[in-house]
């Protein structure tokens, strides 16, 4: 069941049980002279015209309550659990971004992977986060020893270019060996 089916579901129901409580003169009785028939008719009748009213409503709702993944937070051109980074200078190194993660928004800092025997880590901000879900491309530089460039997107392809260096003797980025897991790490 999709959620539109869900919806007017739940209000065609929520509907039926309000007009069945808008008496407040107490529970419905039949006495021995009652007409059970036309009693029972002429409310299916109201029932039915309500129903088919609250209908008419949940149309417009529709349209004003459409879901995309856009309206929710999420990137509207990632696709599967991951995107990979291209790697400037790359022998052997691989950058996996959760999907999860660029949906989350929240800055997180990833220990690059793969089978160099050493690692390079990267941090993506909020605003990282935000250009990729807007289907942008994000390009980071990892510093320490080798700079290696990490170019992202959820659009499509995009190639790392070598960059400049820009870390100098700085120690930033420089962490323990034996950390090249590929698990976030949080400094």
């Amino acid at each position: 069941m999709g959620r539109k089916q869900f919806l007017r579901l739940s209000l065609a129901v929520v509907g039926a049980k309000l007009v069945g409580c808008g008496d407040d003169d107490g529970p419905a009785r039949l006495d021995a002279g009652d007409d059970v028939d036309q009693g029972v008719a002429g409310e299916d009748m109201a029932v039915a015209e309500d129903m088919a009213t609250a209908g008419e409503d949940m149309g417009s709702a529709d349209e004003d309550m459409g879901s995309t993944e856009e309206d929710m937070g999420a990137p509207t051109s990632c696709s599967g659990d991951v995107i990979v980074a291209d790697v400037s200078q790359n022998h052997g190194h691989t950058l996996e971004i959760p999907v999860a993660d660029i949906v989350a928004g929240v800055e997180k800092t990833y220990v690059t992977g793969g089978t160099t025997g050493h690692c390079h880590v990267v941090t993506l901000t909020a605003a990282d986060f935000a250009m990729l879900q807007a289907g942008g491309e994000v390009r980071v530089v990892s510093c320490n020893n080798t700079e290696h460039e990490y170019a992202l997107s959820c659009a499509g392809t995009v190639t790392a270019n070598d960059p400049a260096p820009t870390c100098g003797t700085s120690e930033e980025g420089r962490y323990p060996m034996g950390m090249c897991s590929g698990e976030t790490f949080t400094p």
